[in-house]
């Protein structure tokens, strides 16, 4: 960045052979945007970089691809700006569908509904031991009348 700077200082002042040396132009001149490894870069008045994150996900083809771009304009202030049409595209390695922002069992676990046995536990006991004390009597009848 500072070589950008200095480059427009002296493109600026082509006959001030100490142009490059003041630092009140060299800062006047770093203010703007050029495109960098990461995209665009953006300095402010301050002297200080804007920030541009990239939301990078796969595609469906597993390609990587910006989903979002977030610009940081000043301290206080961001702007979010998707880079697709259909939502369907960001979430396309899972069948097109948004995951839920809170699971259905909850976190952990804790809410999911209670299986049939668990919710019914005492009428299985008590079905388990009427089955068993009908087999009982079944069998001494039985062996009484055979008797």
């Amino acid at each position: 960045m500072y070589a950008l700077a200095v480059n427009r200082t002296i493109r600026q002042y082509p006959n001030d052979p100490n142009a490059f040396r003041n630092g009140t132009l060299i800062h006047s001149n770093v203010i703007g945007s050029f495109n960098g490894y990461s995209g665009t870069v953006k300095m402010n008045n301050n002297g200080t970089r804007e920030p541009t994150i990239n939301i990078i996900g796969l595609d469906g083809s597993g390609n990587q691809k910006v989903f979002y771009i977030i610009e940081r304009k000043d301290n206080s202030t961001s702007s979010i700006i998707p880079t697709f049409q259909d939502e369907k595209v960001v979430w396309a390695n899972r069948g097109g569908i948004r995951p839920l922002s809170h699971p259905v069992c909850d976190f952990d676990g804790s809410a999911c509904p209670p299986s049939f046995f668990e919710a019914n536990l005492a009428y299985v006991i008590g079905a388990i031991i009427l089955i068993f004390a009908f087999l009982i009597i079944l069998c001494l009848v039985i062996y009484y009348s055979i008797r």
